[in-house]
C-alpha cells in the first residue's frame, strides 16, 4: 500500500498506477483500510493528472478516463449474478471513485465544446458523464451492488427518464436485495426524492416498504421520520 500511495504521487507512474490500484482493490488484494486508505491518493491522482494538462490537452485525458469507468464498472458485464460477498466489496469500494471521474468527465465536456469543431452525425461519440451514467441505468444490476450504484446515481446529475430507469432497477431486485441493504436504500430514495421532487422515488420507497420483512420495518419507519424533520423529504411526496 505505501509503494501504491508513493506511484501515485509522482506524476510519471501516477496514471498506470491508479488504474492498477483499482484493479487490485477490486480483486481485494488491497481491502478493507488499506483500501479505503487509497481511496484519497486515488482520486487525487485523478484530479491532479486532469489539472496537470493545459486547456488543450485536457481533450487527451478520454483514453485515461474512459479506461477508468470501464475498469470500475466492469461488474456490470456478468450481469446480475456471480458476484460473492468479496467481489461484492471489492467492487463497491471501487465505485467510490466514479463521482470524481464523472467530475472529470463533465471538466472534459467543457474543453472539447471550446476547443473541437462542431460534431457531426457522422462523429464518434464523446465519452461524457452522461454515456456512463447512461450505461449504468441501461445496465442489468448485480443484486448485491443495487445499493452502491443507487448511492452514486443520486449525487450525479440525472434526467428524468434516467431516474425512472434507475428506479425500475430497484424495483426489479426488490427480492434478491440483501436485506441489510434495505435501509440504504430507503435512505437513497428519500434522498433523490428531496433533490430530484420526481414521483418515481417516493414510489420507490413505498415499494420497499412492501417488501421489507416486518423485522426492518421500525428502522425504515425511523429513517422515514428523520428525513421529514431535517426537511429532505417533503411530505406531500409521501
Amino acid at each position: 500500500v505505501a509503494l501504491a500511495r508513493l506511484l501515485l504521487s509522482q506524476q510519471r507512474t501516477r496514471e498506470k498506477a491508479a488504474l492498477h490500484c483499482i484493479r487490485l482493490i477490486q480483486e481485494q488484494t488491497i481491502k478493507d483500510r488499506a483500501a479505503f486508505r487509497c481511496l484519497p491518493d486515488l482520486r487525487a491522482a485523478f484530479v491532479d493528472s486532469f489539472a496537470e494538462r493545459g486547456d488543450i490537452q485536457k481533450s487527451s485525458a478520454s483514453g485515461l478516463l474512459q479506461n477508468t469507468s470501464d475498469i470500475i464498472l466492469s461488474f456490470l458485464k456478468s450481469g446480475s449474478d456471480g458476484l460473492d460477498e468479496s467481489s461484492q466489496s471489492g467492487f463497491s469500494q471501487a465505485l467510490e471513485l466514479l463521482p470524481t471521474v464523472l467530475e472529470c468527465l463533465s471538466t472534459e465536456a467543457f474543453f472539447l465544446r471550446r476547443k473541437t469543431p462542431k460534431k457531426t452525425k457522422d462523429s464518434a461519440p464523446l465519452w461524457t458523464a452522461d454515456g456512463v451514467i447512461s450505461h449504468i441505468v441501461d445496465s442489468s444490476w448485480p443484486s448485491q451492488m443495487v445499493l452502491p450504484l443507487l448511492s452514486v446515481l443520486i449525487d450525479a446529475d440525472l434526467t428524468q427518464q434516467q431516474q425512472e430507469q434507475a428506479c425500475a432497477k430497484v424495483a426489479s431486485a426488490l427480492t434478491q436485495v440483501p436485506e441489510a441493504h434495505l435501509n440504504g436504500l430507503v435512505q437513497c430514495a428519500l434522498s433523490a426524492a428531496g433533490k430530484f421532487e420526481a414521483a418515481c422515488w417516493m414510489n420507490t420507497v413505498r415499494r420497499l416498504l412492501n417488501a421489507a420483512p416486518p423485522n426492518t420495518l421500525r428502522d425504515i419507519f425511523c429513517i422515514i421520520e428523520i428525513s421529514l424533520q431535517n426537511g429532505s423529504t417533503q411530505l406531500e411526496l409521501l
